[in-house]
C-alpha cells in the first residue's frame, strides 16, 4: 500500500532517515565525550605539575618558572581546542563547578602571569646577585 516499487517503501525511508539521525547524534555525543575526557585529563596531569613545580619555586628553585608556563600554556591550547567544540562550550560556561570558562581563558592566563611576574622580578635580582659573586 505505501511501498514504492523502486526500493523501499515510505515507512523504510523514515526509518533509514531517524537511524541515520541517531547515528550521528551518537557520533557527536562520542567525540564531545572524548575531547572533554582528554582536556579533564590533560588539564589533572599538567595542574599536578604546576602544583610540583610550585613547590620548587618556593624553595628558590626559579628554573621552574619556565616549566609553570609551559604547563599552563598546555591547559590554555588543550582548553582553546576543546573550546572549539559547541556542545562543550556551552556544557563549561554554563556548569557552576567549573571555576575556568570557555570565554576566559585568556584572562586566566592574564592572572596567572601577573602572579609570576614579581617571582620572575625576585629571581631576576636573585640571578644578578649571584652573578656578581
Amino acid at each position: 500500500m505505501l511501498k514504492n516499487k523502486r526500493g523501499l517503501g515510505i515507512l523504510g525511508k523514515i526509518l533509514l532517515v531517524i537511524g541515520i539521525l541517531i547515528l550521528l547524534i551518537i557520533i557527536i555525543a562520542g567525540i564531545t565525550a572524548w575531547q572533554g575526557y582528554n582536556l579533564y585529563k590533560t588539564a589533572t596531569a599538567e595542574a599536578t605539575k604546576i602544583q610540583g613545580y610550585s613547590e620548587k619555586l618556593m624553595k628558590g628553585d626559579c628554573l621552574q618558572i619556565t616549566n609553570i608556563e609551559i604547563s599552563a600554556n598546555i591547559i590554555k591550547v588543550k582548553a582553546k581546542q576543546t573550546c572549539k567544540n559547541p556542545i562543550i562550550k556551552i556544557i563549561v560556561d554554563r556548569m557552576q563547578q567549573i571555576s575556568i570558562k570557555c570565554s576566559n581563558i585568556d584572562d586566566v592566563e592574564k592572572q596567572m602571569q601577573a602572579q609570576l611576574e614579581p617571582i620572575k622580578k625576585i629571581c631576576a635580582n636573585q640571578t644578578a646577585l649571584n652573578s656578581l659573586k
